[in-house]
């Protein structure tokens, strides 16, 4: 009786024991490793191609998934084989940059993401010297949100990128008769200034140009400096435009608004059938809602059409808010 009594107990041990989990085996993760996150290039002249693999480590005890690389500007990167590491194994992960448009001391980051549970992100850096003849500050040129109507002027900066290296501006031609663009002395003897003037009668919306700068340096010849920004009214629908769902939409409301400072008044409105409205006074010259409404179902079931404000403004003679109706739940 006392030995199967015993064997009792040991065959019950035995089946707890068995059903206990393995010490560790709960925590089971990835861990990324990189050992030198940073990449110092040295000087290189612009216009060189820089390459670096960083070497990446899963320090865990489960598989390590690198899932995607997020570049910055001017870089790019790909990691080697599919993007999964076992434990304890090493990838690889190639940066590259372009030094076109770099000059002077740069760094240049992208973001590894992963599945490691303590870090998801982690970063790996490219930095050093890039020397060039002509310095150009700012690159691209971004001249922001201009008003319609506005006259506005922007500078540049041209330097020497070198000591003794010649970059003397010859002349600046632009491909936008709206975009104006000459030389002025800078505020020391090795600097010169390019100033960029946006006239009045550029059209609504966003524009690019290019500045095509002839220099005296036979490395650097032409240097061509993007210039972007956008044109916008002093009235403005919110929301733009209109998309009515006819499943579900009854009516749409428009936040149509005077931001010149100057009274204005609407003088009439038009809409395309079968969309209605009903025009009511916010703020008297400075702002109306505008209430939407289809008096009938369209056609097929979609349709297209518009609002038209009409003021006295000097300039913005009418506001126009695009209106579209889709039956979603055929879709």
């Amino acid at each position: 009786m006392r030995m199967r009594l015993l064997a009792g107990v040991f065959v019950l041990l035995g089946a707890v024991l068995g059903a206990a989990p393995r010490a560790g085996a709960a925590d089971a993760a990835p861990r990324l490793e990189i050992e030198k996150p940073v990449f110092d290039f040295g000087t290189v002249e612009q216009g060189t191609r820089v390459e670096h693999a960083f070497k990446v480590r899963n320090g865990g005890s489960a598989s390590l998934q690198v899932s995607k690389v997020d570049s910055s500007c001017g870089c790019t990167a790909g990691v080697s084989a599919d993007g999964f590491v076992g434990p304890g194994r090493d990838t690889w992960i190639t940066v590259t940059l372009d030094t076109t448009r770099i000059s002077g001391r740069t760094a240049k980051t992208v973001i590894v993401h992963s599945n490691d549970p303590t870090v998801p992100e982690a970063a790996l850096s490219l930095t050093g010297q890039v020397v060039t003849d002509v310095v150009v500050n700012p690159t691209p040129l971004y001249l922001g949100r201009i008003r319609r109507g506005q006259t506005i002027r922007r500078e540049l900066v041209i330097s020497a990128g070198r000591p003794g290296a010649p970059h003397d501006v010859i002349d600046v031609a632009t491909e936008t008769p709206a975009v104006r663009a000459y030389v002025e002395a800078g505020d020391t003897p090795d600097q010169q200034r390019v100033v960029v003037e946006i006239t009045p009668n550029l059209p609504l919306g966003r524009f690019t140009d290019e500045l095509r700068v002839r220099t005296s340096s036979p490395r650097q010849p032409i240097v061509i400096i993007p210039v972007f920004g956008s044109i916008e009214s002093d009235l403005a629908a919110l929301p733009p435009q209109v998309t009515f769902d006819l499943a579900r939409d009854e009516t749409h409301d428009v936040q149509v608004r005077n931001r010149s400072g100057h009274l204005v008044a609407v003088t009439h409105v038009t809409a395309t059938p079968p969309i209605a409205y009903d025009l009511k006074t916010v703020k008297a010259g400075l702002e109306w809602l505008l209430r939407l409404r289809l008096t009938s179902r369209p056609p097929d079931n979609w349709a297209d059409g518009a609002v038209e404000l009409f003021t006295d403004h000097p300039t913005d003679h009418r506001v126009v808010v695009p209106v579209f109706a889709i039956d979603r739940s055929r879709s």
